[in-house]
C-alpha cells in the first residue's frame, strides 16, 4: 500500500514539475507585457507632465496594473531611503531576478541611467526604444510559451507515468 503512494507521490511531481516549467513562461510573457506598459505609461506621463523620474515612478507603481513589477517596489525602497533615480532603479531592477533573463533587464538598466539626467527628447526616444525591445521580448516569450508550454506539460505527464511504470 505504501509502495502505490510513493509512487502516485513520485508520478504526480513529475506533473507538477512539467507545469512549472510551462508557468514559468507565462509569468514571464506576463511581467514583459507590464514592463512594456510601464514604460509607455512612463513615456506618456513624461511627455504631457514633466515631473521628475521620482514623481512619475511614485505615481505610476501604485497603479493595479502594475503590482506584478517587483523592481518598483525595490526603486520605491531604495528612492525613500534618499538613493537617486538612477542608482535606485538600476538597484530595484538588478535585484527582481523572478521570471526575468539578463536580456529582458537590459532595457530597463538603460532607461534607468538616462531619465532624469538628460532633456525630455532623449528620454522620450529612450523610453521608446526599450518599449520596443521588450515588446520583442515579450513576443519572443509568447511564441516560447505557445511552442513549449503544451510541451512542458506532456512531459511532465509522461515522465511522471513513465517513472511510475518502470517503479512497479
Amino acid at each position: 500500500m505504501i509502495k502505490y503512494i510513493g509512487l502516485g507521490l513520485i508520478g504526480l511531481c513529475c506533473v507538477l514539475r512539467g507545469y512549472q516549467a510551462a508557468c514559468y513562461l507565462k509569468k514571464r510573457e506576463q511581467k514583459l507585457r507590464a514592463a512594456a506598459s510601464f514604460i509607455a505609461a512612463l513615456s506618456s506621463e513624461l511627455a504631457f507632465t514633466l515631473a521628475s523620474p521620482s514623481e512619475l515612478l511614485e505615481l505610476l507603481s501604485r497603479r493595479p496594473e502594475y503590482e506584478g513589477l517587483p523592481f518598483l517596489v525595490y526603486t520605491r525602497q531604495q528612492l525613500g531611503c534618499g538613493q537617486p533615480f538612477p542608482l535606485a532603479m538600476a538597484y530595484g531592477v538588478e535585484r527582481d531576478h523572478i521570471y526575468w533573463d539578463a536580456e529582458d533587464k537590459e532595457p530597463l538598466l538603460e532607461v534607468s541611467g538616462i531619465l532624469g539626467a538628460t532633456d525630455l527628447q532623449s528620454q522620450l526616444n529612450a523610453l521608446s526604444r526599450a518599449q520596443h525591445r521588450l515588446e520583442e521580448r515579450r513576443c519572443q516569450a509568447a511564441e516560447l510559451l505557445k511552442s513549449h508550454g503544451r510541451l512542458y506539460q506532456t512531459l511532465g505527464v509522461s515522465a511522471g507515468a513513465a517513472l511510475v511504470l518502470l517503479l512497479l
